[in-house]
């Protein structure tokens, strides 16, 4: 009897023992575990652009089916046709005054530095207390005639960035596209995909487990959807706010800074910080005094978005503490890039939840009761 039962023991163990090997196999080999990861990222790259456009525009689609009574196939053209004159009217709209502001900036960036540099040598004049720090030397050291020269020096390795950039690039475009193709098959069948996720949740697991788990992961589309409609909105409306703050306040370039405003804003706790920077740098080569001001009104309506807007529109939607957001924030966009810092935020609230009902359960099947 004892020696069956060591038996059964040792045979419990062999799970263990199979997954800490695995475990440091992949520690010690974490460079190559690395780079097969990013590489199968890559490759998948195309069915993660297919999901998440076929994501955004679900909620659209069934609007247009449910008040509109249209059949599938016009309910999934009328949906890629407003998101086609959406585009259109943002390509039309807002691109070609992005695109001049950008050349502007490029064709005036000497003078504005120029003119950002005998600003600081006039303020250093004025200041005593910059005796000990050699100003004037340090601004003549990065004068523009300086600059060009060190841009020169370094052409080659600038060119051979660029190539590979726009290599980049094109690769980049080719996989939204194949995106956008997958997207469309996966609107039209997507009652076919989840009727088929279903069955091989109840064709593997027992009925209370599939049950869980089709209710775990409707709850996690609940909450993926409301945050990211919400967070779209959201900064739509914080974007529209910058561009008349900033028309209103005589600032150069409205339109640019505000789309930086809004875009950044959809990163929690971070975008507003990300998207101040270039808004002030930008204003800072031409009027440095002015750069203040854009400062303190981006403070300002993050503040309002913070406190007021944000919470009206997202409520509740994720309920995950400071802590844990700014959590898991760093590790996505360590991971994952800007993408990574936006999902951050209803992945750590879905593996939350997930988490409570677990412990949930262990403590009632212990009854144990902790307030």
């Amino acid at each position: 009897m004892k020696k069956h039962l060591l038996r059964v023991m040792h045979l419990e163990w062999l799970p263990v023992l199979f997954i800490s090997l695995i475990l440091f196999k992949i520690v010690e080999n974490y460079v190559s575990v690395w780079s097969f990861v990013k590489l199968l990222v890559g490759l998948l790259m195309p069915f993660v652009w297919g999901f998440g456009i076929a994501y955004i525009l679900n909620p659209l689609m069934k609007n247009l089916e449910k008040f509109l009574r249209l059949p599938r196939m016009m309910s999934l053209v009328a949906t890629y046709a407003i998101a086609a004159w959406i585009l259109y009217l943002a390509m039309t709209g807002i691109v070609p005054s992005i695109a001049a502001s950008i050349q502007d900036i490029i064709d005036n960036g000497p003078a504005y530095f120029e003119s950002l540099r005998r600003f600081l040598l006039d303020a250093s004049v004025r200041i005593e207390s910059f005796e000990f720090f050699d100003l004037e030397k340090f601004l003549e050291r990065w004068s523009l005639d300086n600059m060009l020269s060190t841009i020169s020096e370094n052409l080659d390795t600038a060119v051979s960035a660029m190539f590979f950039g726009v290599l980049g690039f094109a690769n980049s475009i080719f996989k939204f596209v194949i995106g956008l193709i997958l997207s469309i098959y996966l609107l039209k069948d997507k009652e076919k995909f989840i009727s088929s996720i279903k069955r091989s949740a109840y064709a593997h697991f027992d009925k209370e487990t599939a049950e869980g788990l089709c209710g775990f992961v409707h709850e996690s589309d609940r909450m993926f959807t409301k945050f990211i409609i919400g967070k779209i909105v959201d900064s739509a409306i914080i974007g529209i706010l910058a561009y008349f703050g900033l028309i209103f306040m005589g600032i150069r370039y409205p339109i640019l800074l505000a789309l930086i405003v809004g875009v950044t804003n959809m990163i929690p706790y971070f975008g507003p910080f990300i998207g101040a920077v270039p808004a002030v740098l930008i204003t800072l080569f031409y009027s440095p005094i002015q750069s203040l001001w854009v400062l303190l009104f981006i403070l300002v309506l993050q503040q309002f978005d913070g406190y007021i807007l944000g919470p009206k529109i997202l409520g509740d939607s994720v309920g995950v503490k400071p802590f844990m957001i700014i959590l898991a924030i760093l590790l996505g966009g360590g991971l994952f890039g800007l993408l990574g810092m936006f999902l951050a935020v209803p992945t750590a609230a879905v593996i939350r939840n997930y988490y409570r009902r677990h412990v949930d359960r262990r403590l009632e099947e212990k009854g144990i009761v902790i307030s």
